[in-house]
C-alpha cells in the first residue's frame, strides 16, 4: 500500500510538474483541486482566497475517507464542506500520507491517474 501510494505520487506530481512546468508539492496539488472545485479556473486570487482554494482541496481529498462531505454552495459559487468525524491524532508524515491517498482517490476518478 505504501510502496502504490508512493508510486501514484511520484506519477502525479510529474504529470502536474511537466504540465504546469513547476516543481509540484503537496500545497500545490490542493491549491489545484480548490480550483477545480470552484469551477474559477485560473485567475489572480486574493491571498485570502488562495488560502480558501487550499481548504477547499483539503476538504476534497479527506472526503474520499469520509471525513468531509460538501453541503452546498455558497453565494460566491465555491463548495462549502461538513466535517463529518475528527481527524486522528497524527505526526506530520501520516497526515501527509492520508492527505495523498485523498489526492490520489481524486486525480483517479478525474481520469487523470488510471
Amino acid at each position: 500500500m505504501v510502496n502504490d501510494l508512493r508510486q501514484n505520487w511520484l506519477e502525479l506530481s510529474n504529470k502536474l510538474s511537466q504540465q504546469f512546468k513547476v516543481e509540484v508539492d503537496i500545497v500545490f496539488v490542493l491549491f489545484l483541486i480548490g480550483i477545480q472545485e470552484t469551477g474559477k479556473g485560473f485567475e489572480n486570487f486574493t491571498r485570502e482566497q488562495k488560502f480558501e482554494l487550499i481548504y477547499i482541496g483539503n476538504c476534497k481529498a479527506l472526503s474520499y475517507m469520509g471525513y468531509y462531505k460538501q453541503i452546498g454552495v455558497s453565494s460566491e459559487q465555491w463548495p462549502i464542506w461538513k466535517n463529518l468525524k475528527p481527524l486522528p491524532e497524527l505526526d506530520e508524515y501520516s497526515k501527509e500520507q492520508l492527505l495523498k491517498e485523498g489526492i490520489i482517490s481524486y486525480f483517479k476518478e478525474q481520469n487523470y491517474l488510471i
